[in-house]
């Protein structure tokens, strides 16, 4: 698809499989999930070299979500998960965006790209300005914390699952001591437009709905 040269080092972009994604974003990405994708792209260290980064982008879950973001929402779809190995440039991240990006505009009907960073695992969108992202605001504020038991992190829907209840008052009675709740903090929503036209927000400043 296209190579890209990073410092000393020669990487190439191209895209992969649904199952080569999920693969390689199951091994390196925090959440250790993959999403359903539209388009995903892998780069490779050389022509012919090992695939060391994945890019999943799909459709923007929740409609109320992408409409207020954006007044085309079938226009719009999200970079869901982004992964890389560690040993990579400091800027190899943006470098692949941005060539992701460039293909969506050169090969579909699409007008935007949303993105969400994480702040609970102390991400601030640092790689999506570097792509010339516009940061819009933040996602409505989670009335669920976090939850960790023995310091791990669980998601609710898996204390849910194993006891009926994701409420901390029940979690507590079961783990005591062994719970930890911590509020969760909003992601950072960021958009970047594939043909430079402006954003459109809600004038009453309206959060949407999941």
């Amino acid at each position: 698809m296209e190579e890209i040269r990073v410092g000393k080092m020669n990487y190439h972009v191209y895209p992969i499989t649904s199952q080569e994604a999920k693969q390689f974003i199951k091994n390196w990405h925090y959440s250790g999930t993959c999403p359903v994708g539209t388009y995903r792209f892998g780069l490779f260290d050389g022509e012919l070299g090992p695939l060391i980064g994945a890019a999943v982008f799909g459709q923007v879950i929740g409609r109320n979500q992408a409409q207020y973001w954006y007044d085309n929402p079938d226009k719009l779809i999200e970079l869901r998960r982004l992964a890389l190995i560690d040993d990579t440039p400091k800027n190899a991240e943006t470098y692949f965006i941005s060539r992701c990006l460039k293909w969506l505009k050169q090969n579909t009907c699409l007008e935007a790209v949303l993105s969400l960073a994480d702040q609970n695992h102390e991400h601030t969108g640092t790689i999506y300005k570097a792509a010339n992202f516009q940061l819009l605001g933040e996602t409505p504020k989670d009335g669920h914390p976090r939850i960790f038991i023995d310091g791990t992190e669980t998601h609710p829907r898996t204390m849910f699952n194993q006891h009926g209840s994701s409420s901390i008052p029940h979690l507590k009675a079961i783990y005591g001591q062994r719970l930890e709740a911590k509020p969760k903090l909003p992601k950072l929503v960021y958009i970047y437009h594939l043909h430079r036209r402006k954003w459109h927000k809600k004038p009453d400043g309206s959060q949407p709905k999941y």
